[in-house]
């Protein structure tokens, strides 16, 4: 079953005393030279280190690039190894009948390019959805994927090597996995071994492409086979068995839990591939609820309900939100798309959601809120802006404390970029995307936001009453709002 952990990245096992570049006078000086060349006898470049990295929970093997495994052993044993020696290695997840493969880590593979996993995000978001033309688009999408996972394997074992020489990855990229597919398809997935034999015969006569030939000539008997399993695959996650200890339950479930904690929005239309009471659907579902209630889901739920939001800005009178409405009632508006989001509710303990306040800002931690407000405070539509202005001039009321005697215009503005400034939620990176400075910098010329202008006199008023006696921030007012409107009225 696929857990919340499997959505981290694992760690990776390292001396950064590897990555420590040499000192500088080794490179001028003739007496240093012999520590430049200790140095690099003591460990391996990083350049021709190839690192990988996977959860030890089971038996690894270790090996450094270009080579064979040099070893096999346990995480015990792993763990007792000299530090030195783990700089030199690297690891791999595997099985003593599987030659240091990443068979554990397919899912990876099958959804690692970001091109194809678009492209499947698209067929599924068609509307109306065709599940059997969906089924020969995935079939076509991903075999090539699953043949070539295959090939590759082989190749590695006859080379002997855990990295394939690029010349090799581009023949088969660029070359031979597609006239393999394309020949496939025009004899309607008959054998093709003898057009292929001919084509490597006659096509890979450069010597740079010799060493694919002959690789691939070894491999000529098991190539039926590799598109065979690749077959076998699409079947086994389009078409799983209603067992749940069937492996083609658990490759189905693994590579559809894997693919919907990228784009939950898919959801429904996933499960338009099964029948209603196949028991892959709540298997699916529990997986998915696993990971959303384990943190495993936050940017992901987040988008999806910001995307809603976005979607809410289109509502009619949802303009006027920002300058009418108390805090209260915005904030409520703002963040109902997210409670009230099918997954979001379908998934997560909505008990476990705090009631977001103006004051709460100071302790929003990172998660489903934060991650949703990130994206509704970077929003660039106009609506959102006002929003997202509103939030923030009335977070600097809450935040400061009293405004001096006398205050100046550029003392006023000031006081209220620190006072936001001060929130946790801003940071280096925030700071750019929330670009809430124009706002407090345009507060006293015309920024043809007449209606926002108002309600940020009218709650600084509210929050201190006091101000509506002192002379300089009646001057202030009058300044604002004689940059806005020809009209000048006191405030009530």
């Amino acid at each position: 079953m696929i857990s919340p952990s499997n959505f981290s990245t694992p760690s990776v096992y390292e001396d950064k005393q590897i990555y420590t570049p040499f000192p500088k006078r080794a490179r001028i000086e003739h007496l240093f030279f012999q520590e430049l060349i200790d140095i690099a006898n003591q460990v391996p470049s990083k350049g021709l280190v190839k690192r990988v990295s996977f959860n030890l929970q089971e038996d690894v093997r270790l090996f450094q690039k270009n080579q064979s495994p040099v070893s096999f052993t346990t995480e015990e044993e792993l763990d007792a190894s000299d530090p030195l020696l783990m700089s030199d290695l690297n690891y791999e997840k595997c099985s003593e009948k599987d030659f240091a493969r990443f068979k554990g880590c397919d899912i990876q593979k099958e959804l690692s390019e970001k091109k194809k996993w678009d492209k499947l995000f698209s067929y599924l978001s068609e509307t109306p959805f065709d599940k059997e033309a969906f089924k020969k688009r995935f079939s076509s999408l991903y075999s090539p994927v699953y043949f070539s996972e295959e090939l590759y394997d082989r190749l590695r074992d006859l080379s002997g090597k855990n990295e394939m020489d690029n010349d090799l990855k581009e023949v088969l990229k660029r070359a031979f996995i597609p006239f393999f597919f394309s020949t496939k398809k025009k004899n309607q997935g008959g054998c093709v071994i003898t057009e292929v034999r001919t084509w490597l015969e006659t096509m890979l006569l450069t010597p740079i492409h010799q060493p694919a030939r002959i690789l691939l000539l070894k491999l000529l008997g098991e190539m039926e086979t590799f598109y065979s399993n690749s077959i076998s695959r699409i079947s086994n996650i389009l078409d799983p068995s209603t067992d749940d200890k069937a492996a083609s339950f658990q490759i189905s479930r693994d590579f559809w839990v894997r693919f919907l904690g990228r784009n939950p929005c898919a959801t429904d239309n996933i499960y338009q591939l099964f029948e209603k009471e196949h028991p892959i659907v709540l298997a699916i579902d529990l997986d998915m609820q696993a990971c959303a209630q384990g943190q495993g889901l936050e940017k992901a739920l987040a988008f999806e309900a910001y995307t809603a939001f976005c979607a809410s800005l289109e509502m009619k009178n949802f303009e006027c939100v920002a300058s009418y409405a108390n805090i209260h009632q915005l904030l409520m508006l703002v963040f109902t798309p997210l409670k009230e989001h099918f997954l979001i509710k379908r998934w997560t303990d909505l008990g476990d959601f705090s009631e977001v306040t103006i004051p709460s800002l100071d302790t929003l931690e990172i998660g489903l809120e934060r991650n949703y407000l990130d994206h509704v405070l970077s929003c660039p539509h106009p609506i959102a802006q006002d929003l997202k202005n509103r939030i923030l001039f009335e977070y600097a009321f809450y935040k400061i404390g009293d405004f001096p005697k006398n205050i100046s215009q550029k003392g006023f503005q000031k006081a209220l970029i620190e006072a936001v400034e001060s929130c946790p939620l801003m940071n280096t990176k925030t700071r750019l995307i929330y670009d809430f400075r124009p706002f407090f910098e345009d507060i006293f010329c015309d920024s043809g936001n007449f209606l926002l202008i108002k309600r940020f006199w009218y709650s600084l008023f509210q929050k201190f009453p006091d101000c509506k006696k002192d002379p300089s921030f009646l001057t202030l007012y009058e300044l604002s709002i004689q940059s806005h409107s020809k009209e000048t009225t006191r405030p009530d």
